[in-house]
C-alpha cells in the first residue's frame, strides 16, 4: 500500500528545505494566504517509477523575487532567476516527497509557469495533499499531485488551481 503524505510531512518538509535555505519565518495557514501581486509563478515536477504524482509549488512573484534575492546573493535579478528560484524550490520540494515515498523514482526537470487564474492539469492524477504557507506576508503553497493506480476513480480528473 502506498504511504500517504499528510499534511504535517508537507509542513515538516517545507520547515526543513526553509530553514536550510532562508531560515525562520515560515508560518502554516489553513487556506492560501492573499497577495496584493498579480503576478504568481508556479513550478511543477514530476515523478515516475515505483510511485509516480507530482509536486507543485506556487508563489507570488514578489515572494519568489525575494526568495532569488537570497538564493543568488544579490537583488539585481533577472526575471530568468526568479523563476530558476521557483524551479529550484520545487525541486527541493520534489526530492523530499520522493524520500517519503516508494522506490526508486525519477524527478523530472521542474517547469515554472507564470500566472494567477488557470487551470492546471495533470493526466490521470488527484490531488493527495496541499499545504498553505506565508513568508514575509506572501503566499506560499504546495500541492502533491498522485497518478492513477493507487485512487479511487471518482477522486481522478483536473484540479484546479486558482
Amino acid at each position: 500500500m502506498t504511504p500517504r503524505l499528510e499534511k504535517d510531512d508537507l509542513h515538516q518538509l517545507a520547515h526543513r528545505i526553509w530553514e536550510s535555505m532562508f531560515g525562520d519565518g515560515l508560518e502554516c495557514l489553513d487556506d492560501e494566504g492573499h497577495s496584493e501581486d498579480q503576478r504568481f509563478l508556479t513550478g511543477c515536477v514530476q515523478l515516475t517509477g515505483a510511485w509516480e504524482g507530482a509536486a507543485v509549488v506556487r508563489c507570488s512573484y514578489k515572494l519568489a523575487a525575494q526568495l532569488a534575492s537570497v538564493m543568488f546573493g544579490t537583488e539585481e535579478l533577472a526575471a530568468e532567476e526568479v523563476s530558476d528560484c521557483v524551479g529550484e524550490m520545487t525541486n527541493l520540494t520534489a526530492g523530499a516527497v520522493q524520500a517519503m515515498m516508494p522506490s526508486p523514482s525519477e524527478l523530472s526537470p521542474p517547469s515554472v509557469v507564470e500566472g494567477k487564474d488557470y487551470k492546471l492539469t495533470l493526466p490521470r492524477c488527484a490531488v493527495m495533499n496541499q499545504a498553505y504557507f506565508r513568508f514575509q506576508h506572501e503566499p506560499f503553497t504546495i500541492v502533491v499531485f498522485e497518478a492513477a493506480g493507487s485512487r479511487s476513480a471518482e477522486d481522478l480528473g483536473m484540479q484546479l488551481l486558482s
